[in-house]
């Protein structure tokens, strides 16, 4: 199980999460007085009791000593600034069995100075994510003092669910890590000429979507939503300024995280949810994956709220014919309507391309939205 935490580091929207060796390594931070700096009476308060109290450089190499003995330790910066913002560590369950996977159990401290902001929950959402991406674990679980309502709430709002009952003060959260079904298709997505036809008509069809609206692709920063083993990032990635690739199969982002790595694209970022800032991209595209979202409608509001005023939001999907009895695609008023009621304007619904596939000729949907210059001024939501 050790195997597993080696390459335990993941990013997220306003963190940068590594092993502390290797972060110091990175940044030039001094670790011992980064942890003076951390460790102060309202920071560990709710930490163990040995842990409490005012720590001195000799202090904190000790404690850096005693951690890196027992188990990987992070350094949590902040993307933008580069300072030492807190910690997290991860305790695996030496017994686990490789193949059915064992438990981690974590722990984390943020400075006081950065309460508040929403950090811890990106924090272990971006812990979550990566757990998905790591065969040998199967749950993640978070003691926590009862008191601690704060704390409570992040893992609530991370999925965990509270297990067993109270005991000498403290409750036990766990989280299943579960696998997604589109991960069986990862390792042979890139192999199949449909797939690539379908990524390759469809950046077409962008283009020309963009061109008509006189919104550039050049310099642009896009959230490729349920970006798969990344078709539709290849062919962006030249082009534009960040890619945000955002998918839920571990699989998926694997196969992409490698092509990341053989080309050394670093303005490309993977994660297993949409970015929380509003108003940060320039583009979002969504290639067949809305027709599979639980919510739908409240996706693409979520989505749009990523783009800057003047930003695009583009879907593809295959189009349900309601007479025919399908189950499985949008029709073109549930698009129309979704991307209406989001508040984009200049919305638009048409056949994208014509794609053959088993023999038979496709013709998917595009959906297109603009987000408003002037904020002020809204399109009414589609009537039902």
């Amino acid at each position: 199980m050790s195997d597993s935490l080696e390459s335990l580091s993941f990013d997220s929207e306003r963190l940068v999460v590594s092993e502390w060796h290797r972060a110091v390594e990175r940044t030039g931070l001094d670790l011992a007085r980064s942890i003076v700096e951390l460790m102060t009476p309202l920071t560990t308060r709710s930490l163990p009791e040995s842990w409490r109290g005012d720590y001195s450089l000799e202090r904190a190499q000790r404690w850096i000593a005693e951690r890196d003995a027992e188990s990987p330790t992070l350094l949590v910066t902040d993307r933008q600034t580069g300072e030492a913002i807190g910690l997290l560590i991860v305790f695996l369950d030496s017994s686990a069995d490789e193949d059915s996977g064992g438990d981690a159990r974590l722990g984390y401290l943020l400075s006081d100075s950065v309460w508040g902001q929403g950090l811890a929950s990106e924090l272990v959402a971006g812990l979550v994510g990566w757990s998905k991406t790591r065969a040998g674990i199967a749950t993640l679980t978070a003691g926590v003092e009862a008191s601690n309502v704060a704390s409570q709430r992040v893992l609530l709002k991370n999925g965990f669910a509270q297990v067993g009952a109270e005991s000498e003060g403290q409750l036990t959260y766990r989280l299943s890590v579960d696998t997604d079904p589109w991960d069986e298709h990862a390792a042979a997505w890139d192999d199949d000429p449909s797939a690539r036809s379908y990524a390759t008509a469809a950046f077409s069809s962008l283009v020309a979507a963009l061109a008509e609206r006189g919104v550039p692709l050049d310099g642009a920063t896009v959230c490729d939503f349920g970006c798969g083993t990344g078709l539709m990032t290849e062919q962006l990635v030249d082009m534009v300024e960040s890619i945000d690739a955002v998918d839920t199969s571990a699989a998926m982002l694997d196969v992409l995280a490698h092509k990341i790595t053989d080309h050394g694209w670093q303005h490309v970022r993977l994660l297993g949810d949409a970015p929380a800032s509003q108003e940060s991209h320039d583009l979002v595209v969504c290639s067949s994956v809305c027709s599979f979202l639980d919510d739908y409608p409240g996706t693409v509001q979520r989505l749009a709220d990523l783009l800057r005023p003047g930003g695009v939001f583009v879907q593809w999907d295959w189009e349900r014919d309601d007479a025919e009895g399908d189950a499985h695609g949008l029709s073109r008023r549930e698009i129309e309507q979704a991307v209406a009621s989001a508040g984009l304007v200049r919305v638009h619904v048409d056949i994208a391309f014509k794609v053959e596939i088993d023999g038979q000729v496709m013709q998917p949907l595009i959906g297109v939205g603009q987000k408003p210059h002037n904020p002020v001024h809204q399109t009414a939501p589609i009537a039902p």
